[in-house]
This record gives C-alpha cells, structure tokens and sequence, in this order.
C-alpha cells in the first residue's frame, strides 16, 4: 500500500489515516481603505491572521454589503478617504436597517483622544490608529469575533425560545 508522511520521523499505510477535516469557514473582514499600499498591508494581515479579507475602496459599497443578505460581519473602515469618510460610513451603518449588526472597527492615524471619542460616538465598537501593532489587531479581532458568535448564539437562543412559544400556544 502506498504511505502517507504524516511527521518526519513515522510513515503510515495510506489505508490507516484519517480523512482530512474540512477547514471552518473563516470570518469575513471587509476592510474599506482608499489607500492601495494599506489595502495590501490589511489583505496580508488578515490572511495570514485566520480570516477571510473582503477590501473596498467605495465606502458606498460598504452599505450595499451590510444590507445584503450575507453581510459580512466584521468591518474596518478608514476614517478618512475621498468622498464618503469613514466617520460618515459609520454612522449611516448606525442608523440602517440592517439584518445584523456588524462589528466595526475605525482605523486611522488620527490619535487624538477627541478623534477616538467622536469615532466612538458614531458607532464604531473599536477604535485602532495606524500603524497598528500585530498583536494588538489581533487580539482587538479575537474580541470581535468573540462577540459576533455571542450575539449569534443570542439571536439562535432567542429563535429557539420564540419557536417553544408558539409550540405552547398551540397546546392551550
């Protein structure tokens, strides 16, 4: 039988191993920066970091993609860009009818502490000035995630007690 090299050091019949699991979809990140160099850069991190980059240079499209039917749910914006600014993007996501809120990060190298208020006050949950730290992104990203899988299970759980509701209608 042929041999699979599953370490270095050990060989294992081809009939013996494991089928391969099938990798976990990746969150998506859209990422909206009018800067082709930062495009790269965010595209590259992401990657490499585990999620799936979605990049933009249209602010515009950001709110045609929040109101699609698979929105993406993570989403970092450029404060300033040509056009529609990221603090204006912000907001108009803020005050959309949206199916699900996404998480959205300001990214920008505006360091003030007035400019962070405002981009808070706006909507933004996290604010991250540029040049970021790797480390720090990420685990600013793990928090993300960590609080869309929470509001999904939250929205599961709340679809699960609304269906028990009507089952119990249904019997009195």
């Amino acid at each position: 039988a042929p041999f699979v090299w599953v370490e270095p050091a050990r060989r294992v019949p081809f009939n013996q191993t494991r089928p391969l699991k099938t990798p976990k979809a990746t969150m998506r990140v859209l990422v909206v920066d009018d800067e082709p160099t930062a495009q790269k850069v965010m595209q590259l991190f992401l990657s490499r970091s585990g999620y799936t980059p979605i990049i933009h240079s249209d602010g515009q499209k950001v709110l045609e993609m929040a109101q699609s039917d698979d929105p993406p749910p993570i989403i970092v914006l450029d404060w300033m860009m040509p056009g529609a600014d990221g603090l204006t993007i912000c907001k108009a996501l803020r005050t959309a009818k949206l199916k699900a809120r996404p998480y959205i990060f300001m990214l920008s190298s505006k360091t003030s502490r007035d400019d962070v208020a405002a981009a808070l006050d706006a909507g933004a949950d996290d604010y991250v000035t540029k040049p970021f730290h790797i480390n720090e992104l990420q685990a600013r990203l793990r928090v993300a995630k960590r609080t869309i899988e929470y509001q999904q299970e939250l929205l599961h759980q709340i679809a699960d007690n609304e269906a028990l509701h009507q089952r119990n209608s249904l019997l009195d």
